[in-house]
């Protein structure tokens, strides 16, 4: 297997910040991430090895000591595959922040799961959607296995 790079958004992936399912664990006055939504991470993570998480999110300027507080608190398994993030480009949007880190590391084998819809900018098959208010939930832990390669086993959440 090659290494594969997951561009991972916090916010309305690990935790649901709209509607009725919205994420209530606070941390310090922020939204915490949510335990089912981190364990079909580390069970994506669990089934490959290869893949290395890089973080998109804004949490990257300022609350990467939060991020990793909270997967402490969920014991979670794979902290040293969660080290580097994409650049901070002033008034870019996060798909060009990706762009950009893929240019530097000259890096193909990727996904980006977002909460915003970057179907547009990021082509077939490296894009997967999570809608706000549901996160990395039981339907996009099974597409994402699928986008990359694995196999397909039931969700935690």
């Amino acid at each position: 297997m090659s290494e594969k790079i997951l561009f991972l958004d916090i916010d309305g992936v690990l935790n649901r910040i709209g509607g009725d399912n919205r994420t209530t664990r606070l941390i310090r006055g922020l939204f915490g991430l949510e335990e089912g939504l981190v364990r079909n991470l580390e069970r994506v993570l669990d089934q490959d090895p290869e893949i290395k998480v890089v973080i998109s999110s804004a949490w990257r300027r300022g609350d990467m000591p939060r991020f990793y507080e909270d997967l402490k608190l969920f014991n979670f398994k794979h902290t040293e595959r969660v080290q580097e993030m994409t650049p901070h480009l002033p008034c870019a949007t996060r798909h060009l922040e990706i762009k950009k880190y893929l240019e530097d590391v000259d890096h193909e084998n990727y996904i980006v799961i977002d909460d915003y819809d970057f179907s547009e900018e990021i082509p077939d098959g490296k894009f997967l959607w999570t809608p706000s208010d549901l996160g990395l939930d039981g339907g996009r832990f099974r597409r994402l296995q699928m986008l990359l390669g694995l196999p397909i086993d039931p969700p935690v959440f």
